[in-house]
């Protein structure tokens, strides 16, 4: 019996949901609780969420004194509400990532659900998959950012599209739930990251709605009521806001933030138009490999409904992802589901029916990115514990094997058209592979994890280990994941700065770059202290590129009477 036609296709959609939450959970809780928190957004996140719950102030948001006027609440709100929740007010990264965590399981079923109105179990089935065992939504998954939990907002608004689409018929009753699901997921999602949700969700109507030249399935919004509904979910917050800040978020984040970004690259984060194409090979994997025949299947199919639906939504909001000069790799996320469900269409109907492969993606083509896998796994599995202990692992050494002996198995069944075999083999694969590397391997590269190193010197230095009893100023490396770990008092300033706080307060802790350590000792040569060194730690700043050498120093008085 053929792959497409066995039983595993054929579950029922309770057996099937629960299958997925099961794939879900396999591929996301590995290194949920062992990675440490991942600079500069996570550890930004998470740092101004756990401020929130010291200071109780639930309507502004600030990293230490600095107001973050860059995103809306809602992210930061289920972070506050997850701690709360599972961990008691306890700092740990984990209980910040718990909402990603619920997000990207949610904007998997959501997708089964689109597949079922669109196309058939089948698809459905395969294309959540698909999307749940993508890079990038491993990534997000594990990561204490909005990327993930904007993802469901997003599937949710787009199921009820897909309900309406696929009902266009006048005499079709009017459905609460989905109006309800629509607008509450627009609102939910424009306090998680504003306009991006109606964005995605309008360019889909007026997209179908200028290919069809119809427009009456859309009655089923209630565009007025709905307008009304997104108003009063986002209105409360809005108000508190303005009043708390006088108006300055809602000015700061769309001068310094949202236009910005339209007009050139934001903060380094420029790229060409054809960025998120290339990246697509690498953060759309195990479906990537047959993005060629999911392109030429998708354009010879498109007169079908729901094929038309899921083109309307990738081509305009892809288009315009980019055209915008400031681009980052989860950007065109919300427009994975769509893909992924086409990817599970063309190969469910080409494993059923073969035809030749087109001229521009020939078979060779995706053997070649199943070698890169490999590549890719072997240097990931080997180097990375190398670099970081100076030595090899046997775990690296047994994933960069398992690595290999995917790949291998992969190009076979390509080189048999065994198309559905070759998914599974990812899908299988990439389960087992990102377990040895998120919990295994990642963690325990303590060279890249650069904060937590800190964290451990300075723990033995605080009394009784308690970091809230000890004070840090730290001078050249100033990361964000540094002060989640060690506390908001922790002090990010210059050289000079360091000098003056172990002036002031001896027993505090000065971390100085060693590129930095001429200026901070000529500041303490003018202020009469000399300071003792205590300590040093090096590692790899991923955020910088570079590896930095860090001094640990305290402060000792040359004189009493000079430092009063």
């Amino acid at each position: 019996m053929p792959l497409n036609q066995s039983r595993f296709f054929e579950l029922k959609p309770l057996a099937a949901s629960g299958l997925l939450v099961l794939l879900c959970l396999l591929l996301y809780l590995p290194g949920f609780t062992a990675i440490p928190p991942i600079d500069r957004d996570e550890a930004r996140f998470a740092q101004a969420s756990y401020q929130m719950i010291e200071s109780r102030d639930y309507v502004r948001v600030s990293f230490q004194d600095e107001p973050r006027h860059k995103k809306p609440i809602g992210i930061y709100w289920l972070q506050v509400l997850s701690v709360k929740i599972f961990g008691k007010d306890t700092k740990e990264i984990w209980l910040f990532r718990i909402p990603s965590l619920l997000g990207a399981i949610l904007a998997t079923l959501g997708t089964y659900a689109i597949g079922r109105k669109l196309f058939d179990e089948k698809a459905a089935l395969l294309g959540a998959a698909l999307l749940a065992c993508t890079l990038l939504m491993a990534v997000e998954a594990n990561m204490a950012t909005t990327d993930a939990a904007l993802l469901a907002c997003i599937v949710a608004s787009q199921w009820s599209l897909a309900h309406l689409y696929g009902k266009e018929e006048s005499s079709t009753p009017f459905s609460w739930t989905v109006f309800l699901v629509f607008w509450t997921a627009q609102g939910f999602g424009v306090l998680l990251k504003g306009p991006i949700v109606p964005f995605v969700s309008l360019l889909t109507i007026v997209s179908l709605g200028i290919w069809d030249r119809k427009w009456q399935w859309l009655r089923g919004l209630r565009p007025l009521q709905g307008s009304l509904l997104l108003f009063l979910l986002v209105l409360p917050w809005s108000v508190a806001v303005w009043k708390a800040t006088d108006g300055a978020f809602f000015r700061d984040a769309f001068s310094e933030d949202f236009f910005p970004k339209l007009v050139s690259g934001q903060e380094s984060h420029g790229a060409p138009p054809g960025y998120y194409m290339l990246l697509l090979i690498v953060a759309f994997w195990p479906a990537s490999l047959f993005l060629g025949l999911t392109c030429s299947h998708t354009w010879k199919e498109r007169a079908v409904r729901g094929v038309k639906f899921c083109i309307c939504w990738i081509v305009p909001a892809w288009i315009v992802f980019e055209a915008v000069p400031t681009k980052l790799p989860h950007y065109v996320l919300p427009l994975y589901p769509a893909l992924a469900l086409l990817s599970a269409r063309t190969l469910l109907e080409l494993q059923q029916t073969p035809r030749p492969w087109p001229r521009f993606w020939p078979p060779f083509v995706p053997m070649a990115f199943m070698g890169l896998f490999g590549t890719l796994v072997i240097v990931g599995a080997l180097i990375l514990p190398w670099l970081a202990e100076g030595r090899p692992s046997l775990v690296g050494a047994g994933t960069a094997l398992l690595g290999v002996a995917i790949a291998v198995q992969g190009i076979r069944y390509l080189k048999g058209d065994r198309i559905l075999h070759t998914v599974l083999l990812c899908i299988g694969g990439n389960i087992l592979v990102f377990a040895l590397i998120f919990q295994f391997i990642f963690p325990r590269s303590d060279f890249f994890w650069l904060s937590r190193t800190i964290k451990g010197e300075i723990s033995q230095m605080a009394p009784s280990g308690d970091l809230e009893r000890i004070t840090v100023a730290s001078s050249g490396y100033h990361e964000p994941s540094l002060v989640f770990l060690l506390g908001t008092h922790t002090k990010l300033v210059s050289p000079e700065e360091a000098a003056q706080i172990l002036f002031r307060a001896p027993e505090t802790v000065s971390i100085v770059w060693d590129r930095e350590l001429p200026r901070f000792l000529e500041m303490a040569e003018q202020l009469g202290i000399e300071p003792r060194h205590v300590g040093r730690v090096e590692g790899f700043n991923y955020s910088k590129g570079r590896v930095m050498k860090l001094e640990f120093y305290k402060g000792e008085e040359k004189s009493e009477v000079m430092r009063n």
